[in-house]
């Protein structure tokens, strides 16, 4: 992530506690080169920045995104350039900085930049026509496996199989 990134607007706009809750949970039932990147920026000289200096999530001392990743590239939620997250309450105690929207933005590093940064916008976009699918209304079922039922129509997002149980993942 020290090269210039390959940027894909998403055209979407949303609060960094919903991208990280919300569009997090779209990223990990959907995609499963999905992460989470964090970081925390301990002091150093002046003009060292951070690497997620434009994730949309942040607190005293750290910065958090979500991502897609192969083995050799990465892409990462950022704020659209020109527009800083929102700045987070005042107080001793650390903040997250999740007040007010920002537009969001892919940006691949990387080999595969342009590919990844793509799908990575690609989500975003299909997360918010799916009207922003949360942890509201989400559904965990979980089978035996000898006789678990098939998984039905409907708002069924993932279906996990382990060897003695079926798990189905849906939006009421």
């Amino acid at each position: 992530m020290t090269g210039p990134p390959v940027l894909r607007p998403t055209a979407v706009s949303a609060g960094p506690a919903e991208v990280f809750w919300e569009l997090g949970l779209w990223l990990a039932t959907r995609e499963p080169r999905a992460c989470r990147v964090d970081e925390e920026r301990p002091a150093g000289p002046p003009g060292t920045g951070p690497r997620l200096g434009h994730a949309p999530l942040r607190g005293r001392g750290w910065h958090a995104t979500v991502g897609i990743l192969d083995p050799a590239s990465i892409a990462v939620l950022t704020v659209a350039p020109g527009a800083s997250a929102p700045p987070g309450p005042p107080g001793p105690e650390p903040a997250d900085e999740a007040q007010g929207t920002v537009t969001l933005v892919a940006a691949g590093f990387g080999p595969a930049a342009a590919d990844l940064a793509d799908d990575l916008a690609a989500h975003v976009r299909a997360w918010d026509r799916a009207d922003r699918p949360g942890v509201a209304g989400l559904r965990v079922d979980a089978y035996p496996k000898p006789g678990a039922p098939a998984p039905g129509p409907g708002r069924t997002v993932l279906v996990l199989d382990r060897p003695s149980t079926r798990f189905v993942v849906s939006h009421a």
